[in-house]
């Protein structure tokens, strides 16, 4: 039976899962606890961490555990660690952390432990330190795990192929002339053996990416394979001549701490990490496991790997994910994780700035739960959420929700992508949502903008056609009595009613042309005002005698009207011009509609602040819609 196969025999375990997960500790606590493993395995160059209570409950576990378990972080959470653990090591993982309890170390070591969920079993190297939770809450455990599947398997294979080799009669590990003699009763004579011991093992360690180094029970180094000296820069000879301190300096204190009885027949092995110092004075981080010989007493077999590729791919992926976190975090849009099962595992702190409602209370909801969509938006986010997990296809739709404080529509563009596994299959979606509700007010004030613009054009058009006939009367009368004024016949007083009646349409010319223009000036922003000091009653009666001229002209058996003057007598500061033009306008167009009854002139005495000059009529007035 084969290592796997007697694994399997031995443990089929059946997992403890929950549906949801209700944790004693709050998502900010776990965040800080989240940041401490983070650090931790940043000094202990790991892949895999997570945070048990002291009994053994599993509260938080990192992607890299669940991936390489194949499950989801929601199967691992409150779970008994000890049901992922081999039978047979249970009660060496419960020793372990009592170790580490009970004799105040900073951290407890087992190596090459076996886990397994759902009948997959990996290897791991557990390391676990104890911490004081935030705000007087239990204490807990922080276990850092490094995978050593490949490893383990590895060392399954080196061991048989070991066992080849050493099924050699002679085994000799010194490059000099020491021999460990046995009788034998073989054919073959002993030295070439021993030769070719020496040749097959020098071979096989040479062909590995590690450094190995065997060395005395003086620490002096006594073999060495070709790797070593590419890696340290030394030669063999110079290699042979040193003691492991001069390479490694915390070598021996490693040993003292690990293997502190020289000569023991124990077959334990350590794994440690230190650096090690090249010839040019480099230094790099190695990973070491020291083995005692078992062969010879107080020999020490090291095989050092080194780590700064997985050191600086380690740092590399920390930062980044450092990266994607504040990136997210820090994120004007609302971003909101949703598994298969349509429930929220993730949003960001936007929600509350944006919508005002907390993180607390959307997490580990459905989205048909109503938390701030309103009951019409629940079933357009269900079904769009429910399309892009079908279709593997984005899509992008317009959501309409309510502030939680102050009630007011909030308007989000939603963008909607599946989101993919290792195995490339959709296990959620994420939903970014941006705040268009200052677009959509200024939406809503282009398009007034846009009707006033347009009502503004179609009554420019309507006062354009109306000044038209306005300089189109004064400019005939002009040319048809100046035309008139070339017969040499006309009498004397005919000549002088042409003149007066031409002087008249110029006038009335002027004043059509002078509204023109002061409608450009007040359109463009740019009329100006001639402030002075005047009687206010002066300006009232000098249109009223204007007013009163023109309707006596007009009088005649359909047209009768008569003209009244209210006067106040008051002082004011103003542009005197432009009231008269006012006056002059509305008088006017008193005087063209009105046929029976009478216009009034008036002004109405300071009332908050303000003097009112005023026209009335008996006439048509004005329609409300062009008031």
């Amino acid at each position: 039976m084969n290592f796997f196969g007697a694994l399997e025999d031995g443990y089929l375990g059946q997992m403890h899962r929950i549906s949801r997960y209700n944790p004693i500790y709050t998502n900010k606590e776990l965040v800080r606890i989240n940041t401490a493993c983070l650090q931790l395995a940043h000094e202990y160059p790991v892949t895999c961490y997570a945070m048990i209570t002291p009994d053994y409950v599993l509260h938080l576990a990192n992607n890299a555990l669940c991936k390489i378990l194949g499950c989801k972080e929601y199967e691992l959470l409150q779970t008994d660690i000890r049901e992922l653990i081999k039978p047979d090591e249970r009660s060496g993982f419960s020793d372990l952390l009592e170790k580490q309890k009970t004799q105040s170390e900073t951290s407890a070591y087992g190596e090459k432990i076996c886990l397994c969920f759902n009948g997959r079993y990996v290897w791991v190297n557990i390391r676990a330190i104890s911490m004081q939770s935030p705000q007087n809450q239990p204490s807990f455990y922080i276990l850092l795990m490094d995978f050593v599947s490949f490893r383990r398997l590895a060392t399954v294979e080196s061991d048989n192929v070991r066992q080849k080799i050493l099924s050699i009669p002679e085994f000799v590990v010194r490059h000099d002339d020491t021999k460990r003699m046995r009788t034998t009763g073989e054919s073959m004579d002993i030295k070439k053996r021993n030769s070719l011991s020496n040749e097959m093992l020098a071979f096989a360690l040479d062909q590995t990416d590690d450094i190995v180094l065997i060395t005395d029970e003086n620490t002096k180094i006594i073999f060495t394979n070709q790797k070593a000296c590419e890696l340290l820069g030394y030669s063999q000879d110079q290699l042979l001549a040193m003691h492991i301190a001069d390479i490694a300096p915390d070598m021996e204190d490693e040993l003292k701490a690990h293997f502190p009885l020289a000569g023991n027949d124990t077959e334990a092995s350590s794994v440690v990490q230190m650096f090690c110092k090249t010839r040019n004075k480099r230094v790099f981080p190695v990973e070491v496991k020291i083995s005692p010989c078992k062969f010879f007493e107080s020999y020490f077999f090291f095989v050092a790997k080194e780590i700064s590729t997985h050191r600086e791919i380690y740092d590399m992926l920390w930062h980044n994910e450092q990266k994607f976190v504040a990136f997210v975090e820090n994120s004007p849009n609302i971003i909101v994780r949703y598994d298969l099962s349509l429930c929220c595992i993730y949003v960001n702190e936007a929600l509350e700035k944006i919508i005002g409602f907390s993180r607390r209370s959307v997490i580990e909801r459905f989205v048909d739960e109503p938390v701030f969509l309103p009951e019409a938006q629940i079933q357009l986010m269900k079904t769009n959420l429910r399309m892009v997990i079908n279709s593997g296809l984005p899509m992008e739709f317009e959501l309409v929700v309510l502030h939680a404080i102050s009630n007011l529509a909030v308007h989000l563009h939603v963008n909607v992508v599946p989101e993919f596994n290792t195995e490339n299959k959709i296990s959620g979606v994420i939903a970014v949502c941006h705040d268009i509700t200052q677009l959509k007010y200024q939406e809503e004030e282009l398009r007034i903008a846009k009707l006033k613009a347009e009502e503004s054009s179609r009554m420019k058009s309507i006062f354009l056609g109306t000044i038209s006939h306005e300089i189109r009367t004064p400019l005939n009368a002009i040319i048809g009595f100046s035309r008139l004024l070339k017969d040499e016949t006309l009498a004397s007083d005919d000549r002088n009613e042409c003149i007066d009646l031409i002087d008249e349409s110029g006038m009335r010319l002027i004043n059509v042309v002078e509204e023109i223009l002061d409608l450009s000036k007040i359109e463009s922003g740019k009329i100006e005002l001639h402030t002075e000091n005047y009687d206010a009653c002066t300006i009232l009666k000098e249109q009223y005698h204007e007013t009163n001229e023109i309707l006596r002209l007009k009088q005649t058996d359909e047209v009768a009207v008569g003209l009244d003057c209210n006067c106040v007598d008051m002082l004011f500061y103003n542009d005197k011009k432009l009231i008269r033009q006012v006056l002059k306008i509305l008088a006017g167009n008193a005087v063209k509609f009105t046929k029976k009854g009478k216009i009034t002139l008036g002004i109405q005495g300071l009332k908050q602040g303000f003097i009112t000059f005023y026209v009335s009529d008996t006439g048509i007035g004005i329609p409300v819609e062009k008031q």
